[in-house]
């Protein structure tokens, strides 16, 4: 090969590269790098799939709405990477650890045609590198939790990271839990949420663009919630939901490091009470009780937080049933699922006592007609 031939074939090679760099700049992200894990095996984002959990029950992926479904699933964690992923319950299931979306966004969606405990079940159960730590270490928790986080390392983060759940019993059998959405909103509609006995829950949505806070939100709309903290760096929206935060009974042990730090370093009483359920702005929808108060955190940044009158427990009512519970507008706050079917029978009982009362006047009538 000549000279000028090898300078040619070296332009091509060149050129050829060049432009497989550039058609990869400009494909999507999401696109390009798209895929998600069950347990330890990878699959790609465009592809469905399908297969069984480590201890029952069924998982399958539909790359058209990047679907996937889980039925009577028990197995390991769930993950997916610069992509959404929106997953559908069906019966009772049971996912070791985790379900995290980095650089997308969460849904995780029951069934909104029943009600109360009928609604699909998802449980985060501890790992077992968790189980085989609390053996070896008397003080280890284990750790469980929900989350979407925007991808910091991409310029196309905006609309990532929000976490949705609806229809859902949720619980956690971790010492430790949290749902959270970073850099995106959090929404719990319609759904019931509990750690574990003796566990913690955080509940958080915020946001953080180049050191400064962006404000994020979180809706807590028609649920029955039970957890330690609520925070949203935004809007905090409280809707028609029955909400208990309970104080850890270690909280004021576990937290005494913190606590001199903030008031050695910002002579700052930092107290459980003004943090557990707290925001930039809090709005209370179809609750008959609560308190939002203003306050000013140790850097002198205004925000509200939430009382109802103790210093180690938060429990706001719903001023009428859940439609967790299948409750409607102006119906007591019983929370009990079958307050829709006995109302609806009432009603009928109602109509039919009616009608028999009508028929028999009208029949009355008829007779002395002259």
């Amino acid at each position: 090969m000549t000279n000028t031939q090898v300078s040619t074939a070296r332009k091509f090679a060149v050129a050829a590269f060049s432009g497989v760099v550039a058609l990869s700049l400009m494909l999507p992200t999401q696109l390009a790098f798209a895929d998600y894990n069950v347990g330890d095996q990878t699959y790609s984002g465009t592809e469905d799939k399908s297969g069984e959990g480590s201890e029952g029950g069924t998982w399958s992926y539909t790359a058209e709405g990047q679907e996937m479904t889980l039925v009577d699933y028990v197995g390991a964690a769930i993950s997916a990477t610069e992509q959404d992923l929106n997953i559908q319950l069906e019966g009772d299931n049971k996912v070791e650890s985790r379900i995290n979306v980095q650089g997308g966004n969460l849904t995780i969606t029951g069934d909104s045609s029943v009600y109360g405990e009928n609604k699909p079940g998802l449980t985060i159960t501890e790992s077992a590198r968790d189980a085989e730590n609390a053996k070896e270490y008397a003080n280890y928790k284990s750790n469980g939790y929900i989350s979407a986080t925007s991808n910091y390392r991409s310029e196309d983060k905006d609309g990532k990271g929000s976490v949705t759940i609806k229809d859902v019993n949720l619980a956690f059998e971790t010492d430790q839990a949290s749902i959270s959405a970073q850099n995106g909103d959090l929404t719990i509609q319609d759904s019931k949420i509990d750690p574990s006995s003796d566990g913690t829950l955080s509940i958080s949505a915020t946001g953080r663009d180049n050191g400064n806070t962006i404000e994020k939100d979180v809706l807590l709309k028609g649920s029955e919630i039970t957890a330690t903290s609520v925070h949203a760096s935004g809007t905090l929206t409280i809707d028609n939901t029955n909400l208990t935060v309970n104080k850890p009974s270690d909280w004021d042990e576990t937290n005494k490091s913190m606590l001199e730090w903030y008031k050695r370093n910002f002579n700052y009483d930092y107290k459980w009470l003004e943090h557990a359920v707290s925001a930039t702005k809090i709005v209370l929808k179809g609750e008959e009780n609560g308190t939002v108060v203003d306050a000013v955190d140790h850097l002198g940044k205004a925000y509200q937080y939430l009382t109802t009158g103790s210093d180690d427990k938060i429990e706001l009512k719903a001023s009428s049933t859940p439609a967790y519970w299948g409750g409607t507008k102006g119906m007591p706050a019983t929370g009990d699922a079958t307050m829709p079917l006995a109302v609806g029978l009432s009603i009928t009982a109602m109509a039919a006592a009616g009608f028999v009362l009508y028929s028999r006047k009208s029949a009355y009538a008829g007779k002395h007609v002259k």
